[in-house]
């Protein structure tokens, strides 16, 4: 079942809710057609699943003697994307060459790969020597 906007219901109906604003249309419909909005429900972050996941990898390493702990090297890598552009369409004369940079856009987005890592050692460039892993 698709829910939809207010807005959303006013934009399918141009001609009837032309001079009807959203606010008017929003109220007809929770008190007039008895249909209260609703948020919708948070889900919570971790599942049961992860939860009995965490708690099986907590069991699995809770013997390893501190020396070996204190030798891991926690990392993580995430991409970050620029979502949304911030120029608009690009108009060309018609006796231009379509292929002038002028007239041309970029339409890729932009994102940049960032990688953390923390151990228990304050030194992690002995950690990225050992992996062979470059350092900035």
């Amino acid at each position: 079942e698709k829910l939809n906007t207010t807005r959303q219901i006013k934009e399918s109906y141009p001609d009837l809710l032309q001079n009807v604003s959203v606010r008017s249309v929003s109220r007809y419909i929770q008190k007039g057609l008895d249909l209260p909005s609703r948020s919708a429900a948070k889900k919570p972050f971790l599942t049961a699943c992860h939860t009995v996941n965490r708690v099986n990898f907590a069991k699995k390493y809770i013997n390893w003697p501190l020396d070996k702990v204190h030798s891991i090297l926690w990392s993580d890598v995430s991409t970050f994307t620029v979502s949304g552009t911030s120029f608009g369409r690009v108009c060309r004369p018609k006796t231009a060459d379509r292929c002038d940079p002028k007239y041309t856009m970029v339409t890729h987005l932009d994102s940049v790969i960032v990688l953390g890592a923390l151990s228990y050692n304050d030194n992690l460039e002995d950690c990225f020597d050992k992996c062979k892993a470059d350092t900035f």
